[in-house]
């Protein structure tokens, strides 16, 4: 029998620039990139940026121009994001019937794990070749298994690890490889659920997302030629990811995805053709001096059941807040909630976990029995390296490794 419990993730990945390392820094009055190319240190792009440090750049002329056109995207979110409060959209879809009775267990506050609990607090798997991006994980017969990103060469392709205890997880085998051309140099950011018969890999590609499918969870598939979901839609600029998807309740499927700044949402009966819902993102960053008014993105979906068996969805995501000039910015964690998917409340909790250290990816929380532990991907302190870092809730929970 198939239990799947999603725990993915992502963001602006590498391969909009070719699998040349970008970082967005962002400040109050201005944000600028810094470029550190070559496979030894990989970094992940913030959604943030509007001009370059030239002093860091050493791209190729292709790569250089991918970056200008990102450069522009992202320098007209702000008054995207201005368009869609002037039209009374918020920073949220309008709330649906009952949404003022959403349920709140489960949606934090989250405290990360210490050095009593994991080797390298707070990381649940932090190898030296892990890529700064989203991940994915599931429970298989009672063994934890974690997909993310692994690059090599200049190459990012999806490895899986396993876990007895959902917390350490070790022995990485590469389950998929860049191949198709819309891919570019990497596969990354990806999510894993099932339609009960099989599992459903879905991942970030240089010109959208795809999926692939998969009888055991270790071979895999893919289940279209080209990507099941590209940038369409005006507000998305020119590219989709950080794909995480959750089961509908008609028996489909609902898609959230990081674009242009901000969240997307689309459903779909089969999980390749997709309808988006609404005309913009359905969250958008914060209001000024908000925890979250510079960005938001890697969102991290998962179905929630109350007590009485009331049916939640559940959406986690990324938010960094603008900084002074000169100043790292803050991250965090925020999660919203919805009773059908589409319309979303924001927690009135948020964020449910602060990071001093820059946050480049995002997995839903997965139910360990007494606790949820949510993982995110953050800078490690050796320079262009990344973990997976683990939280706990609820933050009381013991400090033992084992449930």
């Amino acid at each position: 029998m198939l239990d799947a419990r999603t725990i993915h993730e992502p963001r602006y990945c590498n391969p909009r620039c070719d699998a040349v390392s970008a970082r967005f820094l962002v400040s109050a009055s201005s944000t600028y990139v810094e470029y550190a190319c070559g496979a030894e240190t990989p970094e992940r792009a913030d959604p943030g940026g509007a001009r370059e440090s030239a002093s860091r750049i050493h791209a190729s002329p292709r790569r250089l121009a991918n970056f200008a056109t990102r450069v522009h995207e992202l320098s007209g979110l702000a008054s995207i994001v201005h368009a869609f409060l002037l039209a009374g959209c918020g920073t949220l879809a309008s709330p649906g019937a009952g949404d003022e009775n959403l349920p709140s267990a489960g949606l934090g506050p989250f405290r990360a794990l210490d050095a009593d609990e994991v080797d390298l607090e707070p990381f649940v798997s932090a190898s030296r070749g892990a890529w700064g991006g989203s991940h994915a994980a599931l429970l298989e017969d009672g063994t934890f298994a974690l997909y993310r990103g692994e690059i090599e060469d200049g190459i990012v392709s999806i490895v899986r690890e396993t876990s007895t205890d959902g917390i350490t997880f070790a022995d990485p085998a590469v389950v998929l490889v860049p191949e198709a051309a819309w891919e570019g140099d990497a596969v990354s950011d990806p999510c894993v659920t099932t339609d009960g018969a099989r599992w459903l890999l879905y991942y970030a590609g240089a010109e959208g997302i795809g999926l692939a499918e998969s009888v055991d969870g270790i071979e895999w598939t893919r289940a279209s030629e080209g990507p099941v979901l590209r940038a369409d839609a005006e507000w998305e600029g020119s590219r989709v990811g950080a794909p995480s998807v959750v089961p509908d309740e008609d028996g489909g499927f609902v898609l959230y995805y990081e674009a242009g700044g901000g969240i997307g949402v689309a459903t779909s009966r089969d999980g390749l053709d997709w309808t988006r819902i609404g005309a913009g993102p359905v969250v958008a960053p914060g209001f000024a001096g908000a925890w979250d008014d510079r960005a938001v993105f890697d969102p991290a979906a998962r179905v929630h059941r109350s007590p009485t068996g009331r049916r939640t969805v559940q959406l986690f995501y990324v938010g960094v807040a603008a900084a002074a000039t000169g100043e790292e910015p803050d991250y965090g964690i925020g999660a919203a909630s919805s009773f059908d998917g589409r319309e979303v409340s924001r927690n009135a909790g948020n964020p449910v976990l602060e990071r001093s250290r820059a946050i480049v990816g995002l997995g839903p929380p997965v139910d360990l029995g007494p606790a949820d532990l949510l993982t995110f991907t953050e800078e490690r302190s050796t320079a262009g390296t990344f973990g997976i870092g683990g939280a706990i809730w609820p933050a009381e929970w013991g400090h033992s490794p084992t449930p």
